[in-house]
């Protein structure tokens, strides 16, 4: 802005250059005024990644998300579960094998790839490949889960082509949601210390197991376990003990912690669907196998006699397979994000309202 013969920038600068921007003022003979932002002030958001949680800032940028200043940066749990989604969604060995394969090409004539990018499909496609393998599932050809090698990788209760092996995964995947769940429950415990609120959010993570055991008894008809009415007590009460202490006294927080229990009750509902919806890992993982056998089966009765049965056949399976590919693809996108940005995202009250800082370069100290 400018008033009369003063020209003047407002802005927002990270702490750690607050003393390299001073020195540069009292070079220049700049007059500059530093304070801390109001909370209610739209504070843009600096992210400072490790070679590790890098990794996973390029689909965070193509979703076009960022936390609010405060919040959590999360890139390192996304990309370690995100990992994890994306190889039972895609669901195949095989598939885990080309994308490697499509990598590897990239990394080595692609000259203009972004390098976290690489590195974050070489991962994804190793994590592919180590869930087929134990799965046995193989470009959906149920003949390679028995050659010597691969047969040997088979875990028995997760064997595609096992009628067992629904329940097991289905298992695996409310698990899988119970850990992640978990882990933002405690982080948002962290968050709250020193105040007494941390035990209110502890005691959500015991909810989390209880809804566990309680999904099992529904979905896998597993008998209920008693430990869950435990589970539940504790929960709530934590909730009316702590969830909502201020300065004002602990009775006056206990008071308002009853007062607040019909609402923590449709919270913990809210919870329940939270980790049913890690089920989609294992529906999509089957729907992707099933895919891949139906054109196995279809390439199988054109047959491979003669030459033009041959030309139909394989025709059939590069395209069916590349169909398969791309919607694995996106259903990762649509499943596997979903459950970081939203199930994991909410239980961690985070918002993702952040602004990107996003400076402007001063090349000469003379253009201001």
């Amino acid at each position: 802005g400018r008033e009369e013969e003063i020209s003047y920038l407002v802005g927002f600068c990270p702490v750690p250059l607050v003393e390299s921007l001073r020195e540069t003022a009292e070079k220049n003979g700049w007059v500059i005024l530093i304070e801390d932002p109001l909370s209610d002030e739209p504070v843009p958001t600096l992210l400072r990644h490790s070679s590790w949680t890098g990794l996973f800032q390029p689909v965070m940028n193509f979703i076009g998300v960022t936390p609010g200043y405060g919040e959590f940066d999360t890139n390192g749990i996304f990309l370690i579960f995100f990992s994890i989604f994306f190889a039972m969604i895609m669901g195949d060995g095989g598939y885990g094998a080309v994308l490697l394969l499509g990598t590897f090409m990239v990394d080595r004539w692609y000259k203009q790839r972004s390098r976290e990018m690489v590195r974050h499909f070489y991962l994804i496609s190793v994590t592919t490949i180590i869930w087929g393998a134990v799965t046995g599932l193989w470009f959906g050809v149920e003949t390679l889960s028995h050659l010597p090698i691969l047969r040997d990788i088979i875990i028995p209760s997760l064997y595609s082509f096992a009628r067992e092996s629904g329940q097991a995964i289905m298992h695996l995947s409310i698990f899988i949601g119970a850990i992640q769940l978990s882990i933002a429950r405690i982080y948002g415990a962290i968050r709250q210390y020193p105040s007494l609120t941390l035990f209110a959010e502890a005691g959500w993570v015991f909810l989390i197991w209880g809804i566990y055991f309680i999904v099992r008894c529904l979905l896998l008809q597993d008998k209920l376990n008693t430990l869950v009415f435990v589970l539940l007590g504790f929960w709530a009460a934590m909730l009316i003990l702590f969830g909502e202490q201020r300065d004002d006294g602990f009775m006056k927080g206990i008071l308002r912690g009853m007062a607040k229990s019909l609402l923590n009750i449709l919270n913990g509902i809210g919870s329940f669907s939270d980790l049913i919806s890690y089920i989609r890992l294992f529906a999509v993982g089957l729907a992707t196998k099933e895919i891949a056998v139906a054109f196995n089966n279809m390439a199988g009765d054109v047959g491979f006699n003669d030459i033009v049965s041959v030309i139909v056949a394989v025709f059939i399976l590069i395209f069916g397979h590349t169909i398969n590919i791309l919607l694995g693809a996106m259903s990762v996108l649509v499943h596997g994000i979903r459950l970081n940005l939203l199930e994991f995202s909410k239980n961690l009250s985070i918002q993702w309202s952040g602004i990107i800082y996003s400076p402007f370069i001063i090349k000469r100290s003379q253009e201001l």
